[in-house]
């Protein structure tokens, strides 16, 4: 079992991940992104309890900036900087009601050469952007190569317009000298065929 000193959490939503996590991690330091203010807000109050964990309101991608972000009103775990598909609508009837806001976006390099007080290995990376991930990982090149493991949802059926592909992500960290070794988890559509999963990515 690795060593993980450092959790990088993109697309934290309420802390379910650094939830539970902070558990099986118990001397690693969290850093949790999370644009939308409401979860936002109650990942900050769990944070106030732990020593460990710093809570960051900004979404990540390939450039710094402001974006547009599509709160789902009726389920935001599933908000996106990008649009649902009419498929994930008809999946997932409550990614529909949606409202626009602005937020702040930065970028994995631009965030990690600020940090002042460094980044301890092994570092994991968490990814659950929506459908966004090759945009954070092209963010990131620099900060990749010092990532020992990566956690990412990926997106099989097309729930999201433009979304990342799972080639695609595998290609790139891949290059980055992590390999893919498998699933933690998978959701399954009524046909059987896999709508998203947790795919776990190693550097050997």
């Amino acid at each position: 079992s690795r060593q993980i000193r450092t959790v990088i959490d993109v697309g934290a939503n309420q802390g379910q991940f650094a939830r539970k996590f902070a558990n099986v991690f118990p001397q690693a330091t969290f850093h949790c992104f999370e644009p939308l203010p409401e979860p936002c807000a109650q990942l900050r109050a769990w944070a106030k309890t732990r020593e460990r964990v710093h809570v960051y309101q900004k979404a990540l991608g390939d450039a710094p900036g402001n974006a547009k972000f599509l709160h789902h009103i009726d389920h935001s775990p599933s908000s996106s900087l990008l649009s649902a598909t009419q498929e994930g609508k008809d999946l997932f009837p409550q990614t529909t009601r949606q409202r626009e806001l602005e937020v702040e976006v930065s970028t994995l390099d631009e965030f990690f050469l600020t940090l002042s007080q460094g980044v301890v290995p092994e570092v994991l990376l968490k990814l659950d952007v929506q459908g966004y991930e090759d945009r954070v990982l092209r963010g990131g090149q620099a900060f990749l190569k010092r990532v020992d493991v990566v956690i990412a949802e990926l997106c099989v059926a097309p729930l999201y317009e433009h979304q990342a592909k799972f080639i695609d992500i595998c290609q790139e960290l891949n290059s980055a000298g992590l390999s893919y070794v498998g699933n933690l988890d998978q959701v399954f559509g009524s046909d059987g065929a896999v709508l998203f999963l947790d795919a776990v990515f190693v550097r050997s």
